[in-house]
């Protein structure tokens, strides 16, 4: 009886002042105890842990939540936290998103929550990643934050056929661009697109995928602090990572154009967000730049930023997102494609696209992915290439390497310094450069290193050194 009252009371509170009242009828068994369960949709910006849309748990066992959206459709998913603890389908698979024609009258809604992705999936799933698809490393150093991450890399059909240096695109959520394994709601299929397209006469370009943080994900994705979420703050030394420790070895590890014009860094949502302020940031690395239904609602200082920071030098600049992830996305990218405009972005460097029934979901940004690559990387021709990569000639010698260094062909650089990495991204040491004198390497450790040379802290040449001991 007192249930019942219980139940009959929260319904007419309901009726007297909630809009859309979304219960959860039943947890899947796998379910932790004590755990929260959040709802993310297209009237939170879909945000897997605002603690504004934490579902209330009731004595009857149900879990209810009311929401105030505009009229429309409404979209949403249940996660516990995350996105990579995200509810699936009967088998713990990854389902589409949720959807309710709301007409503004107020409404019940009774779901039924079947599964966790991260508890009940991805054990005995195929692996879709192409077999040029490689784990370069499980556990990649990232000192700027002290932690490490898994890190992928996408290597052109034709790599270990030709001698051709190739661009590089960074792109985060690395767990999500190749394998259906790994992805939490889908993959972006990156591999399968850039091979289509290779087979179509594409040059062909290298990705570097980054895996996000998990908990983490909101923190490194942007370099300011939103109050509200309690996250953010830590982008500023994720991009460093990015610049500093990541692309100096991918460029001495592989075969790269390693100048900016050839080097993009690509993501959606908080990945959107943080790739647009590395590009602003650091626009002596990055010349190309695509931003899919990015998170600028995250914060408003990405706009000061932007027009701030000015621009210096030539982008190419994909903006994208759907007319169906809510107004404030739109309006968001709206905002965005003005600033630009106003900084100097020409029509040839800036393309803002609005699609008319994109979603903010994987499956769309894997749809955007190949306008984008086409867009900031179609042009690209081998002719171009030689004409224009003005390859180093700089050379390390010797390699392998016992007690000293030498870099030839530096006799007219000024103000120079060398770097030395170690294979998993840990900073070494940093040395003066003097052309006239070998560099003593004989207290650093014996295996695989990358050396840098950087002027006014920007790396402009990268190559992979063995030191051995004799």
């Amino acid at each position: 009886m007192k249930v019942y009252l219980s139940i009959l009371w929260s319904l007419l509170a309901f009726s007297l002042s909630a809009q859309l009242l979304v219960r959860v009828t039943s947890l899947p068994t796998s379910t932790p105890q004590d755990s929260k369960v959040h709802v993310a949709g297209n009237f939170n910006q879909w945000s897997p842990n605002d603690p504004n849309f934490v579902l209330q748990n009731n004595p009857d066992g149900t879990r209810t939540i009311s929401l105030f959206p505009p009229v429309g459709k409404v979209e949403y998913k249940f996660t516990r936290g995350d996105w990579s603890k995200a509810e699936g389908d009967e088998h713990g698979k990854v389902i589409g998103n949720r959807t309710y024609n709301y007409d503004g009258t107020p409404s019940v809604v009774n779901v039924a929550i079947l599964s966790w992705e991260d508890l009940d999936g991805k054990s005995g799933v195929t692996s879709t990643a192409a077999s040029n698809v490689q784990i370069l490393d499980h556990d990649f150093s990232m000192p700027q934050l002290d932690r490490k991450r898994r890190i992928w890399v996408y290597l052109p059909p034709d790599y270990h056929t030709s001698q051709k240096n190739y661009p590089v695109i960074y792109m985060h959520d690395g767990q999500n661009l190749f394998d259906n394994a790994t992805a939490f709601a889908g993959e972006w299929q990156v591999d399968e697109t850039l091979n289509q397209l290779f087979s179509e006469g594409d040059f062909g370009a290298i990705v570097v995928g980054i895996e996000n943080g998990g908990w983490r994900r909101l923190d490194e994705y942007s370099p300011w602090y939103n109050e509200q979420l309690e996250a953010g703050g830590e982008g500023e030394k994720y991009v460093d990572f990015i610049a500093n420790t990541l692309k100096p070895y991918i460029d001495g590890t592989f075969r790269t154009l390693s100048q900016r014009e050839y080097t993009g860094i690509i993501g959606s949502s908080m990945g959107g967000l943080i790739s647009h302020y590395a590009a602003i940031e650091h626009q002596e690395v990055f010349g190309k730049i695509g931003v899919l239904s990015p998170s600028f609602w995250f914060s408003n200082k990405v706009y000061n930023h932007t027009t701030t920071s000015g621009k210096h030098a030539s982008f190419k600049y994909y903006l994208s997102a759907g007319n169906e992830e809510g107004s404030e996305m739109v309006s968001g990218v709206n905002k965005m494609n003005v600033t630009l405009q106003q900084m100097g972005f020409s029509s040839g460097e800036l393309k803002k696209t609005l699609i008319p029934n994109g979603t903010h979901t994987e499956a769309f940004w894997a749809s955007e992915f190949a306008s984008a690559y086409k867009w900031l990387f179609g042009d690209l021709t081998l002719t171009d290439v030689e004409d224009r990569k003005d390859m180093s000639s700089f050379r390390i010698r010797p390699n392998p390497a016992f007690s000293e260094l030498w870099v030839d062909n530096m006799e007219s650089v000024q103000g120079a310094e060398i770097q030395i990495v170690s294979i998993d991204g840990k900073f070494v040491r940093k040395y003066p450069f003097n052309g006239n004198m070998p560099i003593d390497i004989h207290t650093i450790s014996e295996g695989t290193h990358v050396v840098s040379i950087l002027i006014q802290n920007k790396v402009i040449f990268s190559e992979k050194l063995i030191v051995a001991r004799s």
